[in-house]
């Protein structure tokens, strides 16, 4: 029996909800709040997370539906503006507009949109890239491979999650590490040259893990990537 996909699940959606835009959504963003509560990245980043409606009256944020649909609260304090996009198009600006002059609003120091879409219009991408809070941007493909189990995920239990297994260093991985530990036993510098695809992150993370374990007191690592989803 071949496992459902996270595919299946946006069909579901789909499917139980057809032509109603509305009941898409909210069934969208209870996976996203899911997703957000699970996925190590956000896990580690969030010490909360609600659905608009769910955000404690102490927080002083309106729950009238302006473009936000869900509240993150980080771990320094600060509250992210998470708006959940179920679009089968490409995002236009104008699906953003309410969203971005709410996040305008002095309780929100960032934001995020989690999308079934990678393609964005021209101007709606400007529009993100040019907010003075930053706008994070999480879409189909980082939700396809997330570290969330979604065979297992049911929209009745959504609460219900499985998340994969740690990963381990494969053989030409740890062969990686150990060469790289030896070699900064002796410098301060040096490169990482691996093919696409062979786990060039993953590895050079094993390896700062390794490297701090040595050291006395802070091991601060600057890592530079695209996607915060490089850092699952």
């Amino acid at each position: 029996m071949t496992k459902q996909t996270f595919d299946d699940l946006i069909n579901q959606i789909n499917t139980v909800s057809k032509d109603v835009q509305r009941e898409r959504g909210t069934l969208f963003e209870k996976l996203t709040l899911a997703y957000l509560k699970n996925e190590p990245t956000y896990k580690s980043l969030y010490q909360n997370v609600w659905l608009l409606s769910e955000v404690p009256e102490s927080y002083g944020i309106p729950k009238k539906d302006t473009g936000v649909d869900l509240v993150a609260e980080q771990k320094n304090g600060d509250l992210v503006a998470i708006q959940a996009k179920f679009y089968t198009n490409k995002v236009a600006k104008a699906e953003i507009n309410s969203f971005v002059a709410e996040l305008g609003k002095s309780y929100y120091q960032r934001g995020l949109i989690v999308s079934t879409m990678d393609d964005w219009n021209s101007n709606a991408r400007e529009t993100i890239d040019q907010n003075e809070k930053g706008i994070e941007i999480i879409g189909l493909s980082d939700l396809r491979n997330s570290q969330i189990d979604w065979s297992q995920f049911n929209f009745e239990r959504p609460e219900n999650v499985v998340v994969k297994k740690p990963k381990k260093l494969r053989d030409y991985q740890q062969t990686a590490k150990e060469n790289a530990l030896a070699h900064f036993k002796e410098n301060d510098r040096g490169q990482l040259i691996m093919a696409p695809g062979t786990g060039k992150t993953f590895t050079s993370l094993k390896i700062s893990e390794a490297l701090s374990k040595d050291k006395d007191g802070p091991f601060k690592v600057l890592y530079l990537v695209p996607s915060i989803q490089l850092l699952t």
